[in-house]
């Protein structure tokens, strides 16, 4: 499914628009410029819903910038095709746990319920609301 950006933006609350997102729109730009992919996964069937499934479907699109905080650490990240890149230089990670255990050195963290969009809402709800919909 193609989703034009600003209605993948109204969708998963991620148009960047406002001057306070600038310096994580910079952070995404370099994010581009590193390497690190942008360009969607093939499908793999018959597992639980991934990142990329989010991210095929239109309610997570690259740029997306995301927040956690993880035993008092903050974190940020924004996402790509291929998963999320948290800020700090941390490698890309494919999955949402590890994006939020490994920067913030806290041990069994669920990832799906720490990130939340700039809405509010976690993964983890977008996760339930693919659920719904396929």
């Amino acid at each position: 499914m193609t989703t034009s950006g600003t209605a993948a933006g109204r969708r998963a609350g991620a148009f960047i628009a406002t001057k306070e997102h600038r310096r994580f729109v910079e952070f995404a730009s370099a994010v581009r410029r590193e390497g690190h992919s942008f360009a969607t996964p093939p499908p793999r069937p018959g597992r639980d819903v991934t990142l990329a499934d989010l991210y095929q479907d239109g309610m997570l699109p690259p740029g997306t910038m995301l927040t956690a905080t993880v035993n008092g650490v903050h974190l940020r990240a924004v996402t790509t095709f291929g998963g999320m890149v948290v800020e700090g230089g941390w490698p890309e990670y494919d999955h949402p746990s590890p994006a939020a255990r490994i920067p913030s050195g806290a041990a069994g963290v669920n990832g799906w319920t720490a990130w939340k969009l700039p809405d509010g809402r976690s993964l983890d709800d977008l996760r339930k609301q693919y659920r719904r919909e396929h």
